[in-house]
């Protein structure tokens, strides 16, 4: 305790103005006052000074691959102090650049009052944190995440300017100089990824965990022997062939290469296509394309045959069942007509299964309500197909393969009827 004249109490508060010095914290506290300037009452003060040179701990998984390009990343931390934090910073660049872009939370100081008494009032914008623990989650722009690849670290400091760091080199308690950056690999594919007949999930990780993924779930006895799966992600567009059919878009806004080109499943797989709308105002990024509109569509090689899918806009995918590889995109669709969801195969060879024609494909129904029914040539039901794939393979329900001719199929899509012929030839 330190007693003092009221006279002497007044001008030591007038000269106090400093609460924080670096590497001490400094508190003051008036334990008793008195009533007036003329009294000779004592004043107590109690003066406290804590030492603090520990800095945060910053507790962080690096990123280090991601298989999609143009996505935002999201870099996740906690960070933990003994006193108080008071700055969390981000840095990032990509790998040929020189100068590091900053991204910066914490705790400013507001200065009120005449210029001799400031009122120092600390305004947190950790939003829902205590200020002694903080889970950061920063994002790197996507403009920044292209296959020339990421750099970042994190830095944080606490009330006491002790500033920590997490790098390349993992967590230091200071900044390395020079700071060797976190790296991430930007690989717009996955490779030689093995599958075997029980089946297995292939994800395209694109460091965003605010929507969803492009992947694929193969079910088992899906593939009667080991296959090394590609999926890639085409970022250049001119990759592709322009738009046609239903799709109503010169270029698709998202588009994927699943390989082996020609690969048969022998049970559907389910795909989901990822697209862009990292500010989820229902627009495609850098588009004026609603997302409602989007379709999965397949390259034949020629033209882009209508898919369909179910559109998720929370987590931005289109997702539908397959049953083979090749190029699959995504377009603004127009509305389908009857003649939309005929099969472009009018006659098929499933006695000789070499890849060509050895099914008709219904297109465009992933996400209706549909029942294709098959009849032959005297009107005997011989088939009915009501879940995906919709296609029709030559068999009857016992799987038995009929004999050449003609059949009718009855195609109904959410109430419409419509009929045509298939040819059956061995």
């Amino acid at each position: 305790m330190l007693n003092i004249k009221k006279k002497r109490q007044l001008n030591i508060l007038k000269k106090i103005s400093l609460v924080a010095i670096t590497g001490i914290f400094l508190s003051i506290f008036l334990v008793n006052s008195v009533s007036s300037e003329e009294d000779t009452s004592n004043g107590s003060f109690v003066f406290t000074v804590i030492m603090d040179s520990n800095p945060p701990i910053i507790s962080h998984t690096p990123v280090k691959l991601i298989n999609i390009v143009g996505n935002k990343v999201v870099i996740e931390a906690n960070v933990t102090d003994d006193m108080e934090i008071v700055e969390v910073s981000l840095y990032y660049k990509k790998h040929s650049d020189t100068e590091y872009e900053k991204v910066t939370e914490g705790i400013y100081y507001i200065f009120s009052g005449s210029s001799v008494n400031k009122d120092v009032v600390p305004r947190k914008i950790f939003p829902n944190e205590a200020a002694n623990n903080y889970n950061m989650r920063m994002d790197i722009p996507p403009e920044v995440v292209t296959t020339d690849g990421v750099d970042y670290y994190i830095t944080a400091t606490d009330n006491a300017g002790n500033t920590s760091c997490y790098s390349g080199a993992g967590y230091s308690r200071n900044i390395p100089s020079p700071v060797v950056p976190i790296e991430i690999e930007v690989n717009p594919a996955i490779v030689a990824v093995t599958i075997t007949s029980a089946g297995g999930t292939i994800v395209l990780r694109d460091g965003n965990p605010e929507d969803g993924q492009t992947q694929l779930t193969i079910p088992p006895n899906a593939l009667s022997e080991p296959t090394e799966i590609i999926i890639r992600q085409i970022v250049d567009m001119n990759e592709v062939s322009p738009g046609s059919g239903a799709a109503i878009s010169n270029r698709p806004v998202a588009a994927y290469e699943f390989s082996p080109d020609g690969l048969v499943f022998n049970r559907a797989s389910t795909m989901s296509l990822l697209y862009f709308d990292i500010d989820h105002d229902g627009i495609v990024d850098g588009t004026n394309i609603a997302e409602e509109e989007l379709r999965i569509f397949w390259w034949d090689g020629y033209d882009w045959r209508y898919v369909g899918g179910k559109i998720d806009r929370i987590s931005n995918i289109v997702t539908t069942e397959i049953m083979h590889f090749c190029i699959y995109a995504l377009f603004p669709a127009r509305q389908l007509a009857a003649d939309d969801y005929r099969p472009k195969t009018k006659i098929i060879t499933p006695a000789t299964p070499d890849g060509i024609n050895d099914v008709a494909e219904f297109e465009g129904l992933s996400g209706k309500r549909v029942t294709i029914k098959i009849f032959d040539i005297t009107g005997k039901r011989v088939r009915t197909i009501s879940s995906e794939p919709y296609e029709w393979d030559g068999r009857d329900d016992e799987e038995r393969l009929l004999e050449s001719g003609v059949y009718i199929y009855q195609l109904d899509v959410d109430g419409e009827l419509i009929s045509g012929m298939i040819a059956v030839a061995k």
